[in-house]
């Protein structure tokens, strides 16, 4: 069984070969999922295969789920500030963030640790390169006032959390899962490709939940009946 496979891309890039080898290797699945709707269309054209559009397994559980691993020590030193979750940083990215920022009239604050670049032959402070333990990166989420991601589950969790966001695409980690994602909950102004071409108002507009939310909660429930049907099996 495979839930929610990814391709990451609406595009084919692999070999005949290859797709051959695909396709027989996925007859031996007794069921098959994907998480964009891309791959569904990529499923029945390259493999004549069905498969089902279900939620990312991090969706399967609900927001009260995560609060356990809530740092309210965390939560209270960001609180109101602006998460910046970028896994591939630069400078526009960070120029934006800091406008949102200022366009709150609040700070930013990040947990992703510094990259060692080859340059660095000498590193005297460890501390900054050491990934934060997951409840800090969990309480991000809900300390933030507002959310700048290019990662497809910083999207994820901007929404499990109700909070407003802007996800920048990602072409290199592959655009079409944050595209489903979206277009799925009708948020698709929230993700953006050009940041010089972004309207400001998008910051302070907010998002309404409710509809999202029930429709999370109809998806997560027909996904889990869909598991546990086929864990019978």
């Amino acid at each position: 069984m495979a839930y929610a496979a990814s391709f990451g891309t609406d595009k084919w890039e692999f070999t005949e070969s290859q797709t051959n080898l695909f396709k027989l290797l996925l007859s031996k699945f007794d069921y098959v999922s994907v998480r964009e709707s891309s791959g569904v269309k990529l499923c029945s054209e390259k493999f004549g295969l069905k498969a089902e559009l279900v939620l990312d397994p991090t969706l399967l559980l609900t927001f009260e789920d995560y609060t356990h691993l809530l740092d309210n020590d965390y939560i209270n030193l960001h609180k109101g500030k602006v998460f910046s979750y970028v896994l591939d940083e630069n400078y526009d990215k960070k120029n934006f963030i800091d406008t949102v920022a200022s366009t709150l009239r609040t700070t930013s604050f990040y947990t992703y640790p510094k990259k060692i670049t080859k340059d660095e032959y000498v590193i005297r402070n460890y501390s900054e390169y050491e990934y934060p333990p997951i409840e800090y990166w969990i309480s991000s989420f809900k300390a933030a006032e507002f959310i700048v991601t290019d990662s497809f589950h910083g999207t994820v969790f901007s929404i499990i959390f109700n909070k407003p966001f802007i996800a920048i695409a990602n072409e290199e980690r592959g655009k079409a899962r944050f595209t489903s994602l979206l277009e799925m909950f009708g948020l698709e102004r929230r993700l953006v490709s050009n940041l010089d071409d972004v309207d400001l108002k998008l910051v302070n507009e907010k998002i309404n939940y409710g509809p999202i939310n029930e429709k999370i909660a109809y998806f997560r429930e027909e996904c889990l009946k869909k598991l546990q049907l086929m864990l019978i099996k």
